[in-house]
C-alpha cells in the first residue's frame, strides 16, 4: 500500500508500487497465536479487524537464488535484496510463460518491540554471552526464543527492472517543479511510463482484494474512502502505526490534481479517518500525523496516517505535505495547480533525465 511501499523506503512506504505485479507481495511475519476477537465487518462508520494467520513452517527461500544486496538501511534495520525464484509446477501458465525463473525483491526488516510482550520475552528464557563489562555497565549479545525474533519480510514477485532500480542505492536530487514543468515534462512522462496503472487499488476499492484488511470505509463514490494498514505496519504495534486512506473517486493522481471541489472529500478523510483510528487503536487525534507524498510512489491519490512518534519514511520536508495544510491551501484557490512544488528524484528514475539540465552535480562534489 508504496507499499511505500513498505513505503518510502520502498518509495511511498509502501507498501505500494506501480502496477498489478507489485501487489504480488508476500508479507511474512510471526504473529500472535491468540485469536483476534475484534468484531469483523466493514462499511461506513464500522471498523473491522484484519485476520492474520500464523506463518507456515517451511523454507520460503528454498527455491531462491540470491543475487546481490540492493541497499542496506542501518537506521531502520532493513536490507533490500535482489534474487530469483525458480518456477514451481503449480504456477499458472501465464506467470510461467516467460522463463524458468523470475526476479524478486526481498525486503527484510527487524520488527519493532511489542511493549506488551516484553515481560513475556524476558520470562521466556534468554541465552547469550557477556561481550564486555565496565563498572556498572554490562554488554551482552542475547538470543531470545524464536517467537520473539521475527523478521518482517516483504517479497515483490515477479519484480520488474523498475522495482529493482527503485530499491537500489542511487544519488537523489531536488526538483523545483513549476506548474508548466508538471504539464510539459512530468505529466507526459508519467503517462508514458504506466505509473497511472493502479489496478491493485481498484481491486481494493471494488472489494475484489484485501477486504479483510479494511479498517474503515465510507462508501460514497465521490467523497468516500477506504482506510487500511500499510504493508510496512504489522497491524498490532500502535507505536509504529501506519495506515493508508484511498479515496473512492478515481482520476485524482496526486495533490497536483486537487482543487477546492475536493474539500468535502479531504475533510471527511481527515475527520472520519482520524476518528476510526482513535476508536480502533486508541490513538488520539493529537498523536496522528496525516500527510501526502509528492511525488507519490503510486498515482491514485492517497493519504498516510501514522503515529506521530513513528519515524515514518517520507515525512521529510521535501516529500511530505500535511493534510491540514493542503485543506487550508485549497480554501483560497486551486493552489496546487499554480504552486511550484519540490520533489526528490533518484538518478535512475526516468524523470531524472528529463530534468537533468537543472540537476547537474558539482564536478568535485559528493553524489550521495
Amino acid at each position: 500500500m508504496d507499499s511505500g511501499g513498505v513505503a518510502d523506503i520502498i518509495g511511498d512506504g509502501e507498501q505500494h508500487t506501480e502496477g498489478e505485479s507489485a501487489r504480488k507481495k508476500l508479507k511474512v511475519e510471526q504473529v500472535s497465536r491468540e485469536k483476534d476477537k475484534t468484531p469483523a465487518g466493514n462499511g461506513k462508520g464500522k471498523c473491522s479487524a484484519s485476520s492474520l494467520l500464523p506463518v507456515e513452517e517451511k523454507n520460503l527461500f528454498a527455491n531462491f537464488t540470491f543475487k546481490r544486496v540492493l541497499r542496506a538501511d542501518p537506521s531502520r534495520k532493513m536490507a533490500f535484496l535482489h534474487g530469483q525464484f525458480e518456477k514451481t509446477a503449480n504456477e499458472d501458465e501465464e506467470d510461467s510463460a516467460d522463463g524458468a525463473s523470475k526476479d524478486a525483491v526481498v525486503i527484510l526488516e527487524q520488527s519493532a518491540f511489542h511493549l506488551d510482550h516484553v515481560e513475556k520475552m524476558l520470562a521466556a528464557g534468554a541465552k547469550g554471552d557477556l561481550e564486555f563489562q565496565n563498572d556498572v555497565y554490562h554488554n551482552y549479545r542475547v538470543f531470545f526464543p524464536a517467537e520473539f525474533n521475527a523478521t518482517k519480510t516483504t517479497i515483490i514477485y515477479p519484480a520488474t527492472q523498475s522495482h529493482i532500480e527503485k530499491f537500489g542505492q542511487q544519488p537523489v536530487y531536488i526538483v523545483d517543479e513549476s506548474p508548466d514543468d508538471y504539464l510539459n515534462i512530468t505529466l507526459p512522462s508519467l503517462q508514458k511510463s504506466k505509473r497511472f496503472d493502479t489496478k491493485w487499488v481498484d481491486n481494493i476499492l471494488d472489494h475484489e482484494k484485501e477486504t479483510e484488511r479494511i479498517v474503515f470505509e465510507d462508501p460514497d463514490k465521490e467523497s468516500g474512502f477506504v482506510l487500511l494498514p500499510d504493508l510496512k505496519w504489522d497491524g498490532h504495534n500502535v507505536d509504529s502505526l501506519y495506515l493508508i486512506a484511498l479515496p473512492h473517486k478515481r482520476g485524482i493522481h496526486s495533490i497536483r490534481d486537487l482543487t477546492s471541489d475536493h474539500l468535502t472529500m479531504l475533510n471527511k478523510i481527515k475527520n472520519e479517518g482520524t476518528a476510526a483510528i482513535t476508536e480502533k487503536y486508541g490513538l488520539p487525534a493529537s498523536r496522528i500525523r496525516a500527510f501526502f507524498h509528492y511525488q507519490p510512489t503510486f498515482y491514485h491519490l492517497h493519504i498516510h496516517f501514522t503515529n506521530i512518534h513513528f519515524d515514518a519514511p517520507g515525512r521529510n520536508a521535501e516529500k511530505a505535505h500535511m493534510l491540514t495544510t493542503v485543506i487550508s491551501n485549497l480554501q483560497y484557490d486551486d493552489y496546487y495547480k499554480k504552486a511550484t512544488i519540490p520533489f526528490v528524484v533518484g538518478e535512475k528514475d526516468p524523470l531524472f533525465a528529463l530534468y537533468d539540465h537543472c540537476l547537474k552535480p558539482p564536478a568535485n562534489g559528493s553524489t550521495l
